[in-house]
């Protein structure tokens, strides 16, 4: 896609996709990193992600981390798989997510698990928003066929709701923080 839109961008942009425990770039190497649910799927070892992460970014170098909120695990389980399911990750932070036939084991973190996690790193957190639980409930009644198909041109008016959410609400469905390297 960046290919075909944005040609001039291919002399500014590097896409690697690797264990983010093990990334094969050399120290200080970037102004920015982008880490959207990676460390979720890195069971015990997502502190090693984020010391991955900061040893990537150059001086002043940012990271965007983006990972699911314990919270928005809870109701996500509540949701598709009852109130087993919900307890179930209340217990152990652990969301089971995909088809029966090849289920994937992440992680849910809460606010303080990962601004604790950025500074202990040595990271300076810039900014916290997220993205609002309210979408998890929109998109499972649209699956259920609970809204009413006039809803729809209401979508506009939606869209902007998240997005203050996503700025000011609690209720997140994944944080979004902005730290930066010293």
């Amino acid at each position: 896609r960046i290919a075909s839109e944005h040609p001039e961008w291919l002399d500014r942009i590097l896409l690697v996709e690797a264990d983010a425990r093990r990334l094969p770039l050399a120290a200080g190497c970037a102004e920015t990193v982008l880490a959207i649910e990676s460390l979720c799927y890195l069971d015990d070892d997502y502190e090693l992600g984020v010391r991955q992460c900061y040893a990537l970014l150059a001086p002043k170098g940012r990271l965007l981390l983006s990972e699911r909120d314990r919270e928005g695990g809870l109701l996500l389980r509540l949701l598709y798989q009852g109130i087993e399911g919900m307890l179930e990750v209340s217990r152990t932070g652990i969301i089971v997510d995909g088809p029966p036939d090849a289920p994937m084991r992440t992680r849910a973190f809460t606010e303080l698990e990962l601004t604790t996690l950025l500074n202990d790193t040595g990271l300076d957190i810039r900014s916290i928003h997220g993205i609002s639980l309210f979408s998890v409930v929109l998109g499972w009644m649209q699956n259920k066929h609970l809204l009413d198909p006039r809803n729809m041109a209401h979508l506009p008016a939606i869209a902007t709701l998240l997005g203050e959410l996503g700025q000011e609400g609690r209720a997140r469905r994944c944080h979004v923080i902005v730290a930066q390297r010293p």
